[in-house]
């Protein structure tokens, strides 16, 4: 987990989705400061597969052979369609308001 300094409380969450309504009352959400508390605390391990996605802590799913592979691929061929000085990530966390996910590539 990267450290953070943003201690903004992320936005409601919607009373929309795949959970009925008097499930999303029952979340609770975190923001980045508390999400790297728990890991501090050791509430969240350092093996764990979560992120922190809009103040949620979801697990993240297991990369098979097949993704491994094409996320390798794109990262190999797609540098040469950006500018000059942009470069390509893989694999690494986004830090934003209410989330640290972690895209295949940025």
């Amino acid at each position: 987990m990267v450290p953070s300094t943003a201690t903004t409380t992320p936005p409601p969450l919607p009373a929309v989705g795949l959970l009925p309504t008097s499930a999303l009352a029952r979340l609770r959400r975190f923001t980045r400061a508390e999400y790297h508390r728990l890991g501090e605390l050791g509430v969240v391990g350092p093996d764990e597969r979560v992120e922190l996605l809009d103040g949620l802590i979801v697990e993240k799913p297991v990369k098979k052979p097949p993704h491994v592979g094409a996320t390798r691929r794109i990262a190999a061929r797609l540098p040469r369609f950006l500018p000059p000085g942009w470069f390509v990530q893989t694999q690494g966390v986004v830090s934003l308001v209410a989330s640290e996910p972690e895209p295949d590539g940025v």
